[in-house]
């Protein structure tokens, strides 16, 4: 009963971490990270490996998506003022 419970702690805590690391993909961050970009382009398909059945990554991208249209918009709309 333990082990289970200590396995199931161990995944929760993988899945954090590829969310987090989903969302530095997600956001652009990859080459600040890593700045090689041979590393960058291997991460950046370890990454999509891993998080592409969680569906919180969805919900990180989307997200994303929509922070930035707003700062374009905003953007926009600043710059024809």
């Amino acid at each position: 009963m333990e082990n289970i419970k200590k396995q199931e702690l161990l995944e929760k805590e993988e899945e954090r971490i590829v969310v987090l690391i989903s969302l530095v993909h997600v956001s652009s961050l990859l080459r600040i990270v890593f700045p090689d970009r041979k590393e960058a382009k291997q991460a950046e398909k370890q990454i999509k490996q891993l998080s592409k059945n969680l569906p919180v990554s969805q919900a990180v991208k989307t997200t994303i998506d929509s922070i930035n249209a707003t700062i374009f918009a905003a953007s926009s709309s600043a710059s024809r003022s």
